[in-house]
C-alpha cells in the first residue's frame, strides 16, 4: 500500500557519525548567548547565519530539544532557512510522540512552517524548504488516511524532484525520492483503485526506477543510511538478483545502530536474510 512509503519513510534522518548525547558540544557564540546572555552584539544577518551554525550543530547530534530551544525565538522570522530548520525541529518531535493527536498537532505546526519558507524563497528556490515540505507532508498524510496520502503524493514528487534539482549531492533526498518510486512500483490493487479514483490515471514507477535512486544515493554518500542499504536489498529481489540483495541487507544488518530508526532496518535486514536462508546463528553485528 501507499502508506508503506510513509511508513517507511520514517527512516531518514539520522547522522551515523553522530551519538545520541545530551553534552552540548563547542558551538559558537549564539548558543553561548542563550544560556549565558553573554553574546556580543550583531547584525541581523550575522545572528542568522549563527544561529543556523548552531542549531545544525545540535540536529547533527539529535539534540532536538537544544535545536528546537534556539529556532524557536525566531518563529516570526521571515527567512527560509531558518523557517525549514524551524519544521525540521518540530517534525522530529512529532516523529517522537506517542499521542496520535498531539503528533498531527506538531506535523502540521512543521508543516506550515515548511510553507512559509516555501512561500518566502527567492525564485530560484530553496533546497531545505522543498525537502522538509515534502517529507512533513508524507507524515502529516500518513495520519490523516489513505485518500490524503494519495492525494498528497504527486505533491510530495514534485518537491522532491525539485530539492534534488537544487541540491544534486543530498544522499537522503534521493532516498526519499527512491521510496516514492518503490511505493508506486509495489502498490497493492486495493491502493491502486483508491489512487485511480483520486486521479483518473494513478502514479506508478517501477522497481528498476527506484533502484536508480536508492543507487544515487549511495554513490553519493556510501553506506550513509541502513535504511538506503535495505531499500537496495529489496530493489534488487524484486529483480531477482539475490546475490546483490543480500549484500544491501547484510550490510543493513551490520549497519551502526544509533537511533530507533536503525535499530528497525537492523531488524528488518535480520528477518529478510533469514527468509533467503541465513542460518541467524551466522550474523553477527
Amino acid at each position: 500500500m501507499y502508506s508503506r512509503f510513509f511508513t517507511h519513510g520514517r527512516i531518514l534522518f539520522r547522522q551515523l557519525s553522530a551519538k545520541r548525547s545530551y553534552i552540548a558540544p563547542a558551538v559558537g557564540t549564539t548558543v553561548a548567548g542563550v544560556f549565558w546572555g553573554s553574546a556580543p552584539k550583531k547584525d541581523e544577518k550575522q545572528v542568522v547565519l549563527d544561529v543556523i551554525k548552531d542549531a545544525d550543530i545540535f540536529y547533527n547530534q539529535y539534540m532536538i530539544d537544544n535545536a528546537y530551544g534556539l529556532l524557536r525565538k525566531f518563529r516570526k522570522s521571515d527567512d527560509p532557512e531558518m523557517l525549514w530548520r524551524l519544521a525540521r525541529v518540530i517534525c522530529e518531535q512529532g516523529k517522537g510522540c506517542a499521542n496520535k493527536e498531539e503528533k498531527l498537532r506538531l506535523f502540521k505546526e512543521a508543516l506550515e512552517y515548511a510553507s512559509k519558507a516555501l512561500s518566502n524563497s527567492e525564485a530560484g528556490g530553496c533546497f531545505g524548504a522543498n525537502k522538509w515540505y515534502a517529507i512533513i507532508l508524507n507524515y502529516v498524510s500518513e495520519l490523516e488516511g489513505t485518500k490524503a496520502q494519495i492525494k498528497a503524493s504527486l505533491d510530495v514528487k514534485r518537491h522532491l524532484e525539485r530539492a534534488v534539482e537544487l541540491n544534486p549531492m543530498d544522499a537522503t533526498s534521493w532516498m526519499i525520492l527512491g521510496m516514492w518510486h518503490y511505493s508506486f512500483a509495489n502498490l497493492g490493487y486495493a491502493s491502486r483503485l483508491a489512487a485511480k479514483a483520486i486521479y483518473g490515471s494513478p502514479p506508478s514507477s517501477t522497481y528498476e526506477e527506484a533502484l536508480r535512486n536508492f543507487e544515487r544515493a549511495e554513490l553519493i554518500q556510501p553506506q550513509f543510511s541502513s535504511s538506503n542499504n535495505f531499500y537496495l536489498g529489496q530493489c534488487y529481489e524484486q529483480l531477482g538478483r539475490k546475490e546483490e540483495a543480500v549484500r544491501e541487507y547484510q550490510k543493513a544488518f551490520n549497519a551502526p545502530c544509533v537511533s530507533v530508526d536503525d535499530n528497525e532496518y537492523h531488524q528488518k535486514a535480520f528477518e529478510k536474510l533469514k527468509k533467503l536462508g541465513f542460518n541467524p546463528a551466522t550474523l553477527t553485528n
